[in-house]
């Protein structure tokens, strides 16, 4: 899921302009830069071009699209956290609580998305653990953790040719065992030298 951003040119515009103190100069390319930007974070077209009409709301719009971009990764970094740890101890409902949650307040696209698919990867997950059967279209470490939980609640596993496949795919990996060989020496052993 990669989805193109111009997030690091505008990055390094905010940086020389808010912090650094550089001008900013609305140079045709600058407006288009905070025109896309804007509108990858959830700022309409009108609004972005009703911004770039004035040095002074260019400037308010550079910071809320940087804010957002900020606020956005904070929450999703937080929100898929608390996400993991939840579903690390099994509360798969908990975890998919943390990306509704996030989804009520984001705004931003991208992030939103990637809220999106984690949700229904969660979603994907919970339907591993109460039917026992392997979705291909999900990883295979979580299935297995959410089969072992069903397990683990007294439920039974059928061991499907799928089920067989997964429990080979995540097997520790023994080192192989090289066949020693016993080469002849190549040199006469020398005698032990006599001290006496």
């Amino acid at each position: 899921m990669t989805e193109e951003t111009d997030w690091e040119e505008l990055r390094t515009l905010a940086q020389d302009v808010l912090e650094s103190g550089d001008p900013l100069e609305l140079t045709d390319e600058t407006r288009a830069l905070l025109s896309r930007t804007a509108q990858q974070v959830a700022i309409s077209k009108q609004d972005a071009e009703d911004a770039l009409r004035g040095l002074s709301t260019a400037m308010t719009l550079l910071r809320e699209i940087r804010q957002r971009i900020r606020d956005g990764s904070h929450r999703l970094g937080d929100a898929l956290d608390q996400a993991g740890t939840l579903q690390k101890k099994g509360d798969l409902d908990g975890a998919q609580q943390a990306m509704r949650d996030l989804l009520a307040v984001e705004v931003v696209p991208l992030y939103r998305k990637h809220a999106e698919v984690q949700l229904e990867e969660l979603t994907g997950l919970i339907e591993v653990r109460t039917t026992g059967r392997i979705n291909p279209d999900l990883p295979d470490r979580p299935q297995l953790a959410v089969l072992a939980q069903r397990l683990q609640q007294g439920h039974t596993l059928e061991l499907t040719d799928d089920l067989h496949a997964l429990l080979r795919r995540t097997a520790p990996r023994q080192p192989s065992a090289r066949p020693r060989r016993n080469w002849p020496s190549r040199a006469p052993k020398a005698p032990k030298p006599s001290w006496g």
